[in-house]
């Protein structure tokens, strides 16, 4: 006989079927290039992919001198003086909220979130739409009377 012990055998867990999550990135890819091609003038829209990619702190830092503001909505559409700003936000994914962080040197650094955000740029003139998919980033700039092709 061995005086190796028996192997362990481990529980299985059960298999659950989970829907695939679609970042944010690949979201916002769709919608852009939907936009490239359904857009009409004399609408315009760009994108603000600041939130996108990781910083270090010099460059947020830099960024943040030559005026670069956090929190604004990841697309924007100009059209008949009115500004849209569009916030793309994966299945389940929300606002970002207030929090506080305490710097390299040890201070604390207050950085304002979306959710606090978005009324002042709604207060300011902005109108602003939480999209989910490209369907309701289409279906918004419908509503609000922006130029598309195709639609009727």
């Amino acid at each position: 006989m061995s005086d190796d012990p028996a192997p362990r055998v481990m529980p299985s867990r059960p298999f659950r079927l989970r829907p695939q999550l679609v970042s944010e990135d690949d979201i916002q890819a769709t919608v852009c290039r939907a936009l490239d091609v359904l857009l009409l003038a004399p609408a315009v829209w760009w994108a603000m992919p600041i939130g996108h990619i990781q910083l270090t702190g010099a460059q947020a830092a830099r960024l943040a001198r030559i005026g670069t503001k956090r929190n604004l909505p990841d697309l924007m559409v100009l059209h008949g003086g009115t500004l849209h700003g569009i916030e793309l936000k994966r299945a389940g994914g929300r606002l970002s909220r207030t929090r506080t962080v305490r710097t390299r040197s040890g201070g604390l650094r207050v950085l304002d979130g979306q959710a606090e955000f978005f009324p002042v740029l709604a207060a300011a003139g902005m109108r602003l739409h939480v999209a989910r998919d490209l369907d309701s980033v289409l279906a918004y700039l419908r509503d609000a009377g922006v130029p598309l092709r195709g639609a009727t």
